[in-house]
């Protein structure tokens, strides 16, 4: 549901969402009479009911990229060759929780992931390949 439609249980108006840190609360409160709640907040990636397909790429040659993925993963990189190669994902069918794990394992090792369909949640930053 989204918080723009959420009406004040105690006068009607349209509630505003408190600025707070990231996480699976939201804080609302009425602007006119002062009402307040905590909720869950819904539209946040261990909700997200979408499965993802999810690729990788990187600056690196495809063996280089292949062995940092056995790496990271404890898989052998002779496996991963068509996913570095880009003709396989490294994961299928996963939730957003799934794609947010994978990106932060790989992350430190200098490779992006991408999902189809297009991931609405942010990612960690990749770190500069070594």
């Amino acid at each position: 549901m989204s918080l723009a439609r959420i009406r004040c249980p105690e006068c009607g108006a349209t509630v505003d969402e408190d600025p707070s840190p990231p996480g699976l609360s939201v804080l609302l409160s009425c602007p006119q009479c002062g009402w307040r709640a905590a909720t869950t907040k819904q539209d946040s990636a261990p909700f997200d009911p979408q499965r993802y397909t999810v690729f990788v790429s990187s600056a690196m040659t495809a063996r280089d990229l292949a062995v940092k993925l056995a790496v990271a993963l404890g898989r052998h990189a002779r496996d991963l060759l068509p996913v570095a190669a880009g003709r396989a994902p490294v994961a299928q069918s996963v939730d957003a929780l799934q794609v947010l794990h994978l990106a932060g394992l790989l992350a430190p090792h200098g490779i992006a992931v991408h999902t189809s369909p297009p991931f609405p949640w942010a990612m960690p930053a990749v770190a500069s390949a070594v």
